[in-house]
């Protein structure tokens, strides 16, 4: 079966676009792995994530645009997007994107400090009111007697 030259080039096209998305994808994870902390397992999680998006996506790329055949130029053209998007777009869009989620980040450290501070301030007097039994200095004393 022959696939004609302007089918090949709409689906290098579409695949060009399905490359873009999947580098603005990493570069959504990379923010969110800055905003977490870049924890081991945060990276692998979104590393794991972003490999099961891009399979299922080219999956099911390949079953719209080329009838579930794997073409060489289609995963040539998802491959020169990501490149072309991390050489070129993707600098652009993190300096865009760092600073409104370093700041974030601090917003949420300054919450988590605080809130733990109000947490062990409720749980000191609340060890206190329970702590205190009025009856317990009786039985005390019953059981001497």
């Amino acid at each position: 079966m022959e696939v004609q030259l302007a089918e090949q080039t709409r689906s290098f096209i579409y695949a060009a676009v399905l490359g873009l998305c999947l580098g603005g994808v990493y570069d959504f994870l990379r923010c969110l792995r800055v905003l977490t902390g870049a924890k081991r397992w945060v990276t692998a999680l979104c590393d794991l994530l972003f490999s099961f998006l891009c399979m299922i996506s080219y999956f099911l790329f390949s079953l719209a645009f080329s009838g579930g055949v794997l073409r060489m130029y289609t995963a040539l053209g998802t491959g020169l997007a990501l490149l072309l998007y991390f050489l070129g777009v993707s600098p652009l869009v993190m300096t865009l994107l760092m600073p409104p989620v370093r700041l974030a980040r601090r917003g949420m450290a300054w919450t988590g400090r605080h809130t733990r501070q109000f947490n062990q301030r409720v749980s000191r007097h609340l060890k206190i009111w329970f702590a205190y039994r009025p009856d317990r200095g009786r039985e005390e004393r019953q059981e001497e007697e």
